[in-house]
């Protein structure tokens, strides 16, 4: 019976939408960096893997909460959340993924005036715990090599790069659905009784999504700043779901009240890069590093994105063109001096490819004719 279910969720057209924006965003950001940089920083589909793992691990921590929880949603609440997330696909991409929850828990609010109602607000509460639990997961430390770098024109005649991530999954959450409504419409589907009662098993397509992008902040520092806030985020939603849970009429000032707490964590999230000292700029003090392709010289020598190279074999550079020339000297070993993101002075050196300088894994602002 649950493994009907799950097949019934292969059939769920959020999900579909969900995949085909992540293989659109997979293609979007190697498009972008082989037209900015001559080259894919990243190929490697790391947005299909986290979707596939993330979602599978969120979704039987989900299931074994919302099964313990008994959630249940009508049909109609199922429509209108899968109907919203879609839109949230379309217009943005995923980014509005966490109010499409709290939207549709207003939507039940005023479709199902009363207690009734109240109670399905607070199901929605409790998605959006998981939601948060999920984006705790894609937030995790090893994302800061998925920050990816976009050029454009700055002040005084001098580039400048940001940095964007975002990720996203899907999780099949469990539901029941009160009565055999489905079961009218489709006579597989599977349905269990629980005393008097009968229930549609339903798995539930939860998008979690999580991104951010940085003008001037160190990337780890930006990181854990977003992942502190999720925490937060997190906490005051348990709470105020708990609530919601012992006293249904709180249900409505709990979906606003987490609506407008997200709306400041944003800002706060946007406050900090905007008060942050560094840019990414281009500069003629040495080479700006944009970013550091994995398993190659570069990333042995522990480059990082801002980094300036001053140095390459004691020759001081200022261009791409006169770092590779620079390169040249040695064939097989490179000594770079370098000025760290943070102000920091330290030379590294690694071995490099015999006559590739140009695999040493470096992205750099590309020399303009």
């Amino acid at each position: 019976m649950v493994l009907k279910a799950l097949l019934t969720y292969l059939v769920q057209p959020a999900l579909w939408v969900a995949i085909a924006t992540v293989i659109y965003l997979y293609f979007r950001r190697l498009k972008l960096e082989r037209k900015q940089f001559r080259i894919a920083i990243e190929k490697d589909f790391y947005e299909g893997r986290t979707f596939l793992k993330t979602g599978l691990l969120l979704g039987g921590i989900g299931t074994l909460l919302t099964f313990i929880l008994g959630l249940t949603l009508t049909t109609k609440m199922v429509y209108a959340y899968e109907a919203v997330t879609i839109v949230s696909l379309l217009l943005g991409g995923g980014a509005f993924s966490f109010y499409a929850i709290l939207l549709t828990g207003g939507v039940a609010l005023y479709l199902n005036p009363g207690q009734s109602g109240s109670i399905m607000a607070s199901a929605f509460l409790v998605l959006a715990i998981l939601y948060l639990l999920g984006r705790l997961f894609l937030a995790s430390s090893k994302q800061v090599a998925h920050f990816f770098p976009l050029v454009k024109n700055g002040q005084r005649g001098r580039r400048v790069a940001t940095y964007r991530w975002r990720e996203m999954a899907v999780a099949p959450i469990l539901v029941l659905i009160p009565g055999n409504e489905i079961q009218g419409i489709f006579a597989w589907w599977p349905v269990i009784n629980l005393g008097q009662s009968s229930y549609s098993l339903f798995f539930l397509p939860l998008l979690v999504t999580a991104g951010m992008q940085i003008l001037k902040q160190d990337s780890k520092e930006a990181l854990i700043f977003y992942q502190k806030q999720t925490e937060v985020l997190l906490l005051l939603t348990v709470v105020v779901a708990i609530m919601a849970l012992i006293w249904p009429v709180s249900a409505p000032y709990g979906l606003g009240f987490m609506g407008l707490v997200s709306i400041i964590s944003w800002l706060l999230e946007r406050r900090k890069d905007h008060q942050a000292n560094n840019w990414y700029v281009e500069t003629t003090e040495g080479v700006r590093v944009l970013a550091v392709r994995k398993d190659t010289p570069a990333a042995k020598m522990c480059l990082q994105a801002g980094d300036i190279i001053l140095e390459c074999n004691k020759v001081p550079v200022s261009n791409e063109k006169n770092l590779y020339a620079a390169l040249q000297e040695n064939s097989a070993y490179c000594r770079l001096r370098v000025k760290t993101y943070a102000g920091d002075l330290r030379a590294v050196g690694s071995a490099i490819y015999a006559d590739s300088p140009h695999e040493i894994g470096l992205v750099l602002f590309q020399d303009e004719f």
